[in-house]
């Protein structure tokens, strides 16, 4: 199967010292051609995980 755009536990961490994880085992498949939207309150992480992409 051809997917475009895979994650397989994408994690995301800011910080010197890791305090602030932003993505925790984020699994992700898009095949080529799909679209997909990204839904969820304020400070779970969407922009982070579009930026990554």
């Amino acid at each position: 199967m051809s997917y475009a755009v895979q994650t397989r536990a994408l994690r995301r961490v800011f910080g010197a010292r890791g305090e602030v994880v932003a993505l925790d085992s984020v699994d992700l498949s898009v095949r080529a051609g799909e679209v997909r939207g990204l839904l969820g309150p304020n400070g779970v992480g969407k922009t982070t995980l579009c930026k990554i992409v």
